[in-house]
């Protein structure tokens, strides 16, 4: 099975100049946990995810960093955390670098992508503009709806070994 064969066609995204609490809203409201961030010409730009809004300054949830931690950590992350919980632009909030894949990804790739970089999922792009993605419930829904095996009706392979073995 390929990418294209479990892929959501039909995703929901925003732009990069998205207000950050209407990005919590579709989220909640769809019930889905990421959202790819695309440009006018449908183009990714980087993705939305739980993980990216759960430090906000308006809910009180931002980093706290003793005068040790500010002190080993540069000035440059820091800033870079300040800018993350307090924007309310989408673009300021996104994860940027985007593990991607095309339809024709093998499933068995994507799987390791996901395990790789410890991803829940993962857009599916042709010629740079986004085609659909592909959430670890779309591997599990692949999974679910394999047609059943039928029973074996010849010997078991426990009395195919015994048979061998006492040959």
């Amino acid at each position: 099975m390929k990418a294209a064969d479990v892929m959501v066609a039909n995703v929901i995204t925003v732009g990069p100049d998205a207000c950050v609490k209407d990005v919590a809203h579709i989220l909640l409201t769809n019930r889905i946990s990421a959202v790819p961030v695309v440009g006018a010409d449908s183009q990714l730009l980087g993705i939305v995810s739980e993980g990216d809004l759960l430090r906000r300054a308006e809910t009180d949830t931002s980093r706290r960093y003793s005068w040790l931690q500010m002190l080993i950590t540069g000035r440059d992350t820091l800033a870079a955390h300040y800018v993350k919980e307090n924007s309310r632009k989408v673009v300021d909030v996104m994860t940027k670098a985007v593990v991607t894949a095309t339809p024709e990804t093998p499933l068995r790739e994507i799987a390791t992508l996901m395990e790789k970089n410890a991803i829940k999922r993962i857009p599916i792009v042709r010629n740079g503009k986004l085609a659909g993605i592909v959430s670890r419930a779309n591997l599990l829904q692949a999974l679910a709806s394999l047609p059943e095996e039928p029973e074996p009706t010849g010997p078991h392979d426990f009395i195919l070994r015994e048979k061998i073995v006492g040959r």
